[in-house]
């Protein structure tokens, strides 16, 4: 194959656009994971938590609705963000 510079350096500059391209999807899956494993679980877990308290009637209605209304608002405000966070362009 015979290629000239000017080849060269194009196809060069176009690997490190891709690159940079995908090191940021890579930024945004890692935030993604992150979100999954921590923001996500937390009001999930509260809400099938208090629940449980339900069944066994250990707490006042009005405080359960309030505490599973709180947890559900952090749940759809986190899954808001990581939809907001996986829109990329490429």
């Amino acid at each position: 194959m015979n290629f000239e510079v000017s080849d060269l350096v194009k196809y060069q500059k176009e690997l490190e656009k891709r690159n940079e391209s995908l090191n940021q999807k890579n930024k945004m899956l890692s935030e993604y994971v992150r979100m999954n494993s921590h923001d996500v679980r937390g009001p999930l877990s509260n809400i099938l938590s208090l629940i449980e308290l339900e069944k066994h009637e250990t707490m006042e209605h009005s405080d359960f609705v309030h505490h599973v209304a709180e947890s559900a608002v952090k749940l759809d405000n986190v899954l808001k963000k990581i939809n907001d966070s996986l829109f990329f362009e490429d």
